[in-house]
């Protein structure tokens, strides 16, 4: 369920995204110790240099820990990797200014901490690389990558910025192998807005309506890569024009996808024949 599995197939029926493949002097800085900043991320490319990275972190301790190992930790970042910053700039650029990073599986949703905003919103490449590299999350999608049998490329997805409220999120659950897959929705967020209640039958009738028109037969329907499989569906309604938009697509997994307002023993018996 990796966003750029299904980006294309709902294109009209999400927010704007750019997908960077992820090159491997990106995946080398994720999984090492260090940190690299640019103090001209957010400037012209023809302003950026090796000369304007500066290392944050201990580079002599780093040193002694690694003598006998053949690479050496770099002070400065490769061409590519400056290269890569610059491609994540110009997609920045051309997504508006501001975006919400994710990689292929999750976003650094546990690294807003590290954040000036307190949340995922980017205009500069160095920020979308400070919040990748905070994220346990993120250490979690690489390691669980290369422990797959098959080869599994990674991406670095930029998502155009909205301020959605969230109250308006909601989480949809699929069940496989049915003619009425849809058995629940929840809130993403579990506080109360007291306002939900008078909007409950509208806010129902909306998300099935676009879950049965545009998503379940694309997602689900005869022939589909996912036939015969659930599906747990993120979405958000947009109260001034009523129009409902797909977020996210995560796996009928209770291992990886919370139930949130549900449990999983709960929907796993609900989605027996």
């Amino acid at each position: 369920c990796s966003l750029p599995s299904w980006l294309s197939r709902f294109r009209r029926r999400t927010f704007r995204s750019k997908v960077l493949p992820l090159p491997q002097e990106l995946l080398t800085y994720l999984e090492s110790d260090s940190i690299f900043l640019s103090s001209s991320a957010g400037q012209d490319d023809d302003t950026t240099s090796e000369g304007s990275w500066t290392s944050q972190g201990d580079v002599e301790e780093e040193q002694k820990e690694r003598e006998q190992e053949e690479q050496e930790v770099e002070e400065t970042p490769s061409e590519n990797f400056i290269q890569f910053t610059r491609e994540i700039q110009q997609a920045i650029d051309e997504l508006g200014g501001v975006v919400f990073p994710k990689l292929s599986w999750s976003a650094p949703t546990d690294a807003r901490w590290i954040a000036t905003t307190g949340n995922l919103r980017c205009t500069r490449a160095d920020e979308v690389l400070l919040l990748l590299k905070a994220s346990d999350r993120l250490s979690h999608d690489l390691a669980l990558a290369k422990s797959l049998s098959s080869p599994t490329e990674l991406s670095l997805i930029l998502r155009k910025w909205y301020d959605l409220h969230p109250s308006m999120e909601f989480r949809c659950f699929l069940r496989p192998d049915s003619s009425s897959p849809i058995i629940g929705i929840s809130q993403r967020d579990p506080a109360y807005y007291d306002y939900l209640e008078s909007l409950r039958d509208t806010l129902n009738n909306r998300i099935i309506t676009f879950l049965q028109d545009h998503i379940i037969p694309a997602l689900m329907g005869p022939g589909q890569e996912g036939e015969g499989m659930g599906h747990v569906v993120d979405v958000y309604h947009e109260q001034s024009s009523g129009k409902v938009w797909l977020v996210d697509i995560n796996p009928w997994d209770p291992s990886s996808t919370l139930p949130l307002l549900f449990s999983w023993p709960d929907l796993l018996e609900t989605s027996e024949p």
